[in-house]
């Protein structure tokens, strides 16, 4: 019998080839970068991967980032049956024209005025 590592590895493996070949990217090339973040490519678009295994126990998160089309995707996979499930994607254009946002004080425009006065 796998241990549980195996197991969460195998099926995370799974998940990552399932993905890259049913989107057609098998032509990616992934190179680990740090912890479990994964960096496709050489600098020039390539896709942009990183895992969060819940330590509860409740499905690996996969985020997938696509920098040329500035749009991220969020999977859910369950440890038991390794099922892929979309979870949301978004169009990150709008988000990085945003000149502020900021969901506590001090906010970054009062950052810049503090250190601006010294």
């Amino acid at each position: 019998m796998r241990s549980t590592i195996e197991k969460r590895t195998y099926w995370m493996l799974s998940a990552i080839v399932a993905l890259i070949f049913s989107l057609g990217w098998g032509r990616i090339d992934v190179a680990p970068v740090q912890g479990q973040s994964f960096a496709g490519g050489s600098g020039a678009g390539g896709l942009i991967t990183h895992f969060y295994e819940d330590p509860s126990g409740g499905p690996t998160r996969v985020i997938v980032v696509d920098p040329l089309e500035k749009r991220m995707a969020v999977y859910h996979v369950p440890v038991d049956s390794g099922a892929i499930q979309l979870k949301s994607v978004r169009n990150l254009s709008v988000d990085l024209q945003v000149q502020e946002f900021n969901s506590g004080d001090p906010s970054p425009i009062d950052m810049q005025k503090m250190l601006q006065r010294n």
